[in-house]
């Protein structure tokens, strides 16, 4: 055995601990060495793996369904989504760092398929797919389907560092936001109530609505300020909303403080998203409760915004809701709750006449074959369970069910308001022979204010008696008359809690803080004795 040889032969002695076994040889010669055989091998063995990827059998699995095998946006889902698949074959992408008109960078479509888009049946596949993976399918899809990819070097938007945004910079955007005419298709507030909001259709000649700016979990490209800058620069290819990266104002072309700003006004615009917060908190009133929408009283209130979601419980189900979130507040006194429930809706639906459409045989409601009867009412409803739980058990949230009956309160704009009992979605509601709930509403600038009047206890026993102090379950239901919605073709919520919170007089407030000076006055006293 060659001893002189660090790497030859089986070295044995004694390790660490005095243990037998075999010799480390701390020779830095010979562990860089291993080192880069190591990583060699790595690269080769990673490189090899990646080589391996098929990113068309990726997209077979994962992506044909929506876009079809042929990358046209016609897979065999594609006509239940809204908006519907994006076309490949027409080489139109939204979400770019390219001047408009032009094809995205790889790193683009990357992003996009890594993040998904909100409000969209795009998911986000990061973690779902390894890096490798989405990189591969990026390529099949673009080097397959997309025109002239990669036959040339596109123009890249360059994006600054965003400024700060002050008080002047938001005014100036405000300025920009009614000289450029946004309040056409996004409304005068943000609302997507614009004059032109439901005449809009995409380069595919699809009906298309505009994002409502006050909802920042409904922006699809983000919602930060250098988001809404990107998408200000580069335009939404593909949809009616242009780049304003060239853009002449008072014979001016804006320039990058103007598009700055116009992205700080809109984002000044987000309001009402909802948080982990699963609560409402009726604060109790010694007097009347308020007998209007915008009564000074409701700002003792605490809002609490909830999301919705669609109707995909029952089939034909419903996955495109127009109403995705409530704000609720509610005050209550010695014999009344009232309740002011807001929400967005960028069309006031007051007429009646159409019927719920049957789609047999259909799992989701095909969009291409949707038209619908209308006109259909839009409408709210807030539900309870008929009598408040003795334990966790609830009704099914959706209507309830045989059994386990629900209290629902019904507004529609062509109805007023009405009690139903609910036993399930198949059973429908029924309207109670006497209802208890009144309502006052008010609509403006894409925007319902709602406001449900009933008495706490109104010895009907289809109707749930209201107690302070108990967590009541609660849930909302929701109609877009404009988006066809009527009947279990709705916006609907789980169940949260209503808890009323109980009153205190003012006399035990007395009590409390006379025994809090007794028991200061005896601490003192103790301490006083037991000093040295």
């Amino acid at each position: 055995m060659n001893s002189g040889d660090p790497l030859a032969g089986n070295h044995t002695g004694v390790g660490p601990g005095g243990r037998s076994g075999p010799r480390l040889l701390y020779l830095p010669g010979a562990w860089a060495l291993t080192a880069v055989l190591m990583i060699a091998l790595y690269t080769a063995l990673s490189a090899s793996a990646q080589g391996e990827i098929d990113g068309q059998a990726i997209y077979g699995e994962r992506c044909a369904f929506c876009h079809g095998d042929q990358g046209d946006g016609n897979g065999p889902v594609a006509r239940y989504l809204n908006p519907r698949p994006r076309d490949f074959t027409a080489g139109q992408f939204k979400f770019r760092t390219t001047a408009s008109g032009e094809l995205p960078l790889r790193q683009d479509v990357i992003d996009i398929v890594k993040s998904g888009v909100r409000g969209t049946a795009m998911p986000r596949w990061e973690g779902v797919l390894s890096d490798a993976e989405i990189e591969a399918v990026v390529d099949y899809v673009t080097q397959s389907f997309v025109p002239f990819w990669g036959t040339y070097d596109p123009p890249v938007i360059e994006i600054p560092n965003p400024p700060r945004v002050t008080s002047s910079s938001i005014e100036r955007g405000e300025q920009l936001y009614q000289e450029l005419q946004c309040w056409k298709c996004h409304g005068d507030v943000g609302r997507a109530d614009g004059d032109s909001a439901l005449t809009l259709t995409d380069d595919s000649d699809y009906p298309i609505r505009p994002a409502d700016l006050t909802k920042a979990w409904r922006y699809k490209g983000g919602s930060e300020l250098v988001d809404i800058y990107t998408r200000l620069a580069t335009g939404l290819d593909g949809s009616p909303m242009p780049s304003f990266y060239e853009v002449i104002v008072d014979g001016e072309v804006i320039v990058d403080d103007d598009r700055w700003a116009l992205a700080a006004y809109v984002r000044s615009l987000q309001s009402g998203e909802p948080t982990e917060q699963s609560v409402v908190v009726a604060e109790f009133v010694d007097g009347g409760l308020p007998g209007s929408v915008d009564d000074a009283a409701w700002e003792a209130a605490e809002p609490t915004s909830f999301f919705l979601t669609g109707q995909v419980i029952a089939g034909p189900r419903w996955q495109t809701p127009g109403v995705d979130a409530v704000t609720v507040r509610a005050l209550y006194n010695p014999t009344d709750l009232a309740m002011l429930i807001e929400w967005n809706d960028a069309t006031q639906d007051a007429a009646s006449g159409g019927l719920e459409e049957e789609q047999v045989g259909e799992t989701y409601i095909n969009l291409e074959s949707f038209l619908g009867e209308g006109p259909y009412a839009d409408g709210l409803a807030v539900q309870f369970p008929a009598s408040i739980p003795e334990g966790v058990a609830k009704p099914y949230f959706a209507w309830g069910q045989p059994g386990q009956p629900v209290n629902v309160w019904l507004w529609r704009a062509d109805e007023g308001a009405h009690e139903f009992t609910g036993t399930g979605l198949q059973g429908g509601l029924t309207a109670q022979a006497e209802s208890n709930v009144e309502a006052l509403v008010e609509y403006a600038e894409g925007h319902y204010r709602l406001l449900l009047t009933r008495p706490l206890n109104t010895d009907d026993p289809e109707d749930i008696e209201l107690r302070p102090g108990e967590f009541i379950p609660i849930a909302f239901q929701a109609w877009e008359g404009s988006n066809g919605e009527v009947g279990t073709r709705m916006a609907l919520s789980s169940w949260y809690s209503l808890v009323l919170a109980e009153s205190t007089s003012t006399s035990a407030l007395l009590y409390a803080a006379l025994a809090a000076v007794v028991v200061v006055a005896f601490e003192v006293v103790i301490m006083r004795r037991i000093r040295p």
